[in-house]
Order: C-alpha cells, then structure tokens, then sequence
C-alpha cells in the first residue's frame, strides 16, 4: 500500500444541523463492537434522486448534505491486499484475542479518513467474506468481521479536510 494524498470525489452525508467544526474524536469501540465512536460519516454522492448507495438502502428524512473534498492522506479499502495491510499494521484484538478489528485512534493518527470501497461488497469479493484465523467471516452477519455493521460504500473522516458544504433538497423517493 502507497500512502498518497487523494481527493475523493462529492460526498453525502445524512443528518441534522451540520457543524464540522464538532466533528467527535474517534474512538475504539469496547466490547465486539467493529465500528468505532465518534468521527464523520460520508458516502459517495450520487445524485439528487437516489443519494448514495448507502442511502439506496436505508431511508432517512433527515437534511441532506453534499460535501467537496479537499486534498486528504486516506486509507482506501478495495481489496484483501489493502485490507491485510490495516489489520497488519492498524490492527487490534477483537474479544478472542484475533487481530480482526482495526485500532482507529492509530489509524486516526496517521491518516485523515478511511474509506470502503463498493468494490468489498460484490458477491465475490474476498473483503466481504473473509477467511481470518480459520474462520469464515461475512460482513453481514460476523461481529468479528473488521467492517462488521458496514453496510455500503462509506467513508469515515477523523478531521474536516472538505473545501465546501452545501445543504440541498432532495427529490422525495418513490
């Protein structure tokens, strides 16, 4: 893995009186819990219909953000390879003792977001289902899975490295 700066293309993020100036420091979960404590959630912007593909799935009647990206050092997970190098070196123990679950207060160092790419969940992608430590892990249904409770294209920002922010009105679903 090559550490770069990259501009990620138009994010969107979904929720309520956006302030990026509060933006919680991340923190490791506790417990078997794979997702972390505080940062910044977006996904790649689609467009004013559909959103992103995060919000293909999952309905929400809250305020609509579309975001630009500035230049940002970004850990990007497309594969097994750039998923073997996190756990390697941003790694942490899951309640078994497995290095399964990544240690964002490292990774939050080092880097300013971490994104998972639409490509780790294709049918036959070996991010989605993963063999680690002689288990089969989805990351669906495995609490033991690194992106456990990841359900779409996302991206997680440790700090505000956007140039713009712009609050829109959606088309309304149907």
């Amino acid at each position: 893995m090559t550490i770069q700066k990259i501009t990620l293309a138009t994010q969107l993020h979904v929720g309520r009186n956006l302030d990026l100036s509060k933006i919680i420091e991340v923190k490791n979960p506790i417990g078997d819990r794979a997702k972390p404590n505080g940062g910044f959630w977006t996904s790649t912007y689609i467009d004013e219909k559909v959103g992103s593909e995060f919000f293909k799935e999952f309905v929400s009647d809250n305020d609509w953000y579309i975001l630009e990206p500035l230049e940002a050092d970004i850990f990007v997970v497309e594969n097994i390879s750039d998923l073997e190098y996190l756990l390697e070196f941003y790694g942490r123990p899951n309640t078994e003792g497995n290095e399964t679950f990544i240690d964002f207060e490292k990774l939050s160092k080092k880097f300013d977001a971490l994104q998972l790419k639409s490509s780790c969940f294709a049918a036959d992608s070996s991010v989605k289902i993963l063999d680690l430590y002689n288990q089969k892990l989805n990351i669906h249904n495995s609490n033991r899975h690194p992106f456990h409770q990841w359900w779409a294209e996302s991206t997680l920002w440790f700090c505000n490295k956007f140039k713009s922010v712009i609050k829109i009105h959606r088309a309304i679903k149907k």
